[in-house]
């Protein structure tokens, strides 16, 4: 989880800090986003959203939805 608005290390009053002892959260460092595995799935999933905006498909996980129609007037998708 990497919901701190602080930086790490999270200040024990922080409030993510209340869920910080669930037997289901596991709260990292920002480092856990290098390691292979994370470099593998974000190039994999780069690659994916690169062939379907070829193919003129919305790209997954887009998060500026509004861009959408100025890219297809753009691309006469």
């Amino acid at each position: 989880m990497d919901v701190a608005e602080s930086e790490e290390p999270i200040p024990a009053d922080d409030p993510v800090m209340e869920i910080a002892n669930y037997d289901n959260v596991i709260i990292t460092p920002h480092i856990a986003g290098w390691t292979r595995e994370c470099q593998q799935r974000l190039a994999d999933m780069t690659t994916d959203n690169v062939i379907l905006a070829l193919q003129g498909t919305v790209p997954n996980n887009l998060v500026n939805i509004d861009a959408v129609e100025n890219w297809k007037k753009k691309t006469n998708c």
